[in-house]
């Protein structure tokens, strides 16, 4: 069935992804110094990385309902391996600011659009799924910053031991890109009837209607629990990762 094939993709692609921003991001705040940019400058670029997800959270998963998840994921990986270009052939903070722009719009559209290829299915099926997925993403996690570490140890000189890294994570994305175009070609996905069209979601009121209707499930105790918590755990989550490194 289709259905378990994306979803198996689904789950790999999810341990690649998370291994690529696993390899780069440890290294991003040693990169930066390197190049000469201050602490202070350091928390503003890992600050941009959430700027524009911030404003796309909702219309993406409006989006991704609309063109299908593999698009999506086809555009989330682009962003990924623009990004990791960006920091590759940064010589100042310019292009690493952009590059952290184009990394969290790759990071929101990117992994919510695998967990969509997931979570379909039969509720068995899905659970499982899911489970699995969250596996790779963690191992991701954990065998990125491995496999980092090597590449930079490789090098005498500290900045050319990063930069290769971001090399490492450009040509291992480049390949995830191609794997996804190639097979989104052959994922058949049918919009839900009734739905806006990609104009109308990306239109100013499209993006207000989104947050108005985001907005409203906050009256509900658990959700504002699950705000609050999440808020915490990222934000504790951000701190670690980009000081961590320099200290």
């Amino acid at each position: 069935m289709q259905t378990d094939r994306f979803a198996r993709f689904g789950i790999f692609g999810g341990g690649v992804f998370f291994t690529v921003v696993g390899l780069a991001n440890p290294f991003f705040t040693l990169y930066a110094a390197e190049l000469g940019a201050s602490t202070l400058a350091i928390g503003l670029l890992v600050t941009l990385r959430a700027v524009l997800p911030i404003v796309i959270a909702m219309p993406a998963g409006q989006l991704i309902d609309t063109v299908g998840p593999m698009r999506m994921l086809s555009l989330g990986s682009g962003c990924l391996l623009a990004s990791l270009l960006c920091t590759v052939l940064a010589q100042g903070i310019p292009l690493l600011a952009i590059s952290q722009v184009l990394l969290g719009v790759a990071i929101i559209v990117s992994a919510s659009s695998l967990q969509v290829l997931v979570a379909k299915g039969a509720r068995d099926k899905r659970n499982d799924a899911i489970k699995r997925y969250s596996m790779w993403m963690s191992g991701g996690g954990m065998v990125g910053p491995l496999i980092g570490g090597v590449i930079a140890t490789l090098f005498e000189v500290p900045l050319d031991g990063y930069r290769a890294a971001f090399v490492a994570s450009s040509v291992a994305t480049g390949v995830f890109l191609a794997a996804v175009l190639y097979l989104a070609r052959r994922y058949a996905h049918s919009p839900a009837e009734g739905g806006p069209a990609v104009r109308e979601v990306l239109s100013a009121r499209g993006v207000l209607d989104s947050y108005k209707r985001g907005i409203d499930l906050t009256s509900h105790r658990p959700v504002q629990f699950g705000l609050i918590g999440t808020f915490l755990i990222m934000y504790i989550q951000a701190l670690y990762m980009s000081f961590l490194p320099l200290f």
